[in-house]
């Protein structure tokens, strides 16, 4: 039982990187339109915001199935504020864009990021 355990996690981690893998290499062929469909209930906040350059520093990353492209709500106090669309996705961090258009309020850090 426990090496069939083993076995499936194994399978279930092989699986989510294949799917990032790919989502990558489409990306960079340029195929990649295809909207990313995130683990529901994805939650983090923001812990740096550049506003020059409107991006932020998000603290989830791959340990939590983020995906590269997926788009997530900015919210504070309940309030919709923004949307971020995710660059890039490191083990426990990750870079987003603040989508143009979709910037309700200044966004700080510490604000709620969800999908």
């Amino acid at each position: 039982k426990d090496a069939n355990q083993a076995m499936e996690d194994e399978k279930r981690l092989m699986n989510r990187e294949l799917t990032r893998l790919g989502r990558e290499l489409d990306s960079l062929r340029g195929t990649n339109d295809v909207p990313v469909i995130l683990k529901a209930g994805t939650k983090g906040k923001i812990l740096v915001v550049d506003p020059k350059w409107d991006f932020v520093v998000l603290d989830i990353g791959l340990k939590d199935e983020l995906l590269p492209n997926g788009i997530l709500m900015v919210a504070r106090e309940g309030k919709l504020i923004g949307k971020v669309k995710v660059s890039r996705v490191h083990q426990d961090r990750s870079i987003a864009n603040i989508i143009p258009g979709w910037k309700l309020q200044d966004i700080s850090e510490g604000d709620l990021v969800f999908y």
